[in-house]
């Protein structure tokens, strides 16, 4: 899929970007309460609600911004969690309570591809099941 910035020109999401937009969509973005500079630019880092730090690849060196943290709490998300989510494994924080209309099941790579979660919010939304 391609996104397309707020100027009209198309998005070019590397990394943990990638699987942001996904959510978004899943989870009724464009009614959000805030979601300031989200598609502004290709850097999702910049995105309200997102929270990243520098990482070095073990492999190669390399820096890179990462994931570390997703703040969506009382943002009026509807709809369900993306299996999309479970696809960032630097994520220490996920905060989704207290969106009423967020329901559906846990997804089940929640924690299994996440080694570092150390925080996840979800009271006060319609999210069940297990992590595994």
């Amino acid at each position: 899929i391609i996104y397309t910035s707020t100027t009209g020109k198309p998005l070019q999401l590397r990394g943990d970007c990638e699987y942001i937009p996904p959510l978004y969509m899943a989870a009724n973005g464009p009614e959000w309460k805030t979601a300031t500079g989200w598609f502004a630019t290709d850097n999702c880092c910049d995105w309200s609600g997102i929270s990243c730090n520098p990482r070095e690849d073990p492999l190669t060196g390399e820096k890179d911004r990462r994931i570390t943290g997703l703040d969506f709490s009382r943002n009026l998300l509807v709809g369900t969690v993306p299996p999309h989510i479970a696809f960032l494994p630097f994520l220490e924080e996920l905060k989704l309570h207290r969106n009423y209309g967020l329901s559906g099941t846990i997804p089940i790579h929640l924690g299994v591809n996440m080694p570092v979660l150390k925080q996840l919010q979800l009271g006060r939304s319609k999210i069940s099941g297990t992590l595994p």
